[in-house]
């Protein structure tokens, strides 16, 4: 693809991003089963599940509880990287 200079600008709202997962709505459900794990997505490869669980912990993604409040794991399964989820409350 080659670049190109622009000769105006055009105002409009970028399109919205795709594949986006609604973590606080996946999540609240495990609220209610504190300490159970929950596979909860796959990737491809398992640095992209790493950083997911790393966002996770360093409050980067929205959830219905704190950071500390939970626990990730990732898992190698069927070829897939997963991503396993704990709610452990407050004594975390």
């Amino acid at each position: 693809m080659t670049e190109r200079t622009p000769t105006e600008v055009t105002f409009r709202d970028p399109p919205p991003r795709k594949n986006r997962t609604d973590w606080a709505r996946l999540l609240t459900p495990l609220i209610d089963r504190p300490g159970e794990w929950a596979q909860v997505k796959s990737y491809a490869k398992p640095g992209t599940a790493y950083a997911a669980a790393d966002n996770f912990r360093r409050g980067f993604v929205q959830m219905p509880a704190p950071p500390d409040q939970w626990e990730f794991a990732v898992r190698e399964l069927d070829g897939a990287h997963w991503l396993f989820v704990r709610f452990v409350g407050s004594d975390a």
